[in-house]
């Protein structure tokens, strides 16, 4: 339905995904998950080497940070978050 779990060939559709799951589920006490992992906790998908994995997984977490601090009006660094992520395959 929106394609593949992939942020290489996907980004605009899963940064959208993020931000409407962070709208959703604002209102409650939660510890969001960061990172980026492949379909069914694989490795990263479409990364080719480590150092790829590295600057994607940087981009993705920025971009995250961005859209939690949004949804919830406050400062990324004092919302609750735990790191989920693997670059390799």
């Amino acid at each position: 339905k929106r394609g593949e779990f992939n942020f290489f060939t996907n980004p605009d559709t899963l940064t959208k995904y993020w931000a409407e799951r962070a709208e959703e589920v604002k209102g409650f006490d939660n510890i969001y998950t960061i990172g980026l992992r492949g379909k069914h906790d694989s490795g990263m998908e479409g990364a080719k080497t480590p150092e790829q994995a590295r600057d994607a997984l940087t981009k993705v977490m920025a971009i995250q940070r961005d859209i939690l601090a949004k949804a919830q009006g406050k400062p990324a660094n004092q919302i609750l978050q735990a790191l989920a992520a693997d670059g390799t395959k």
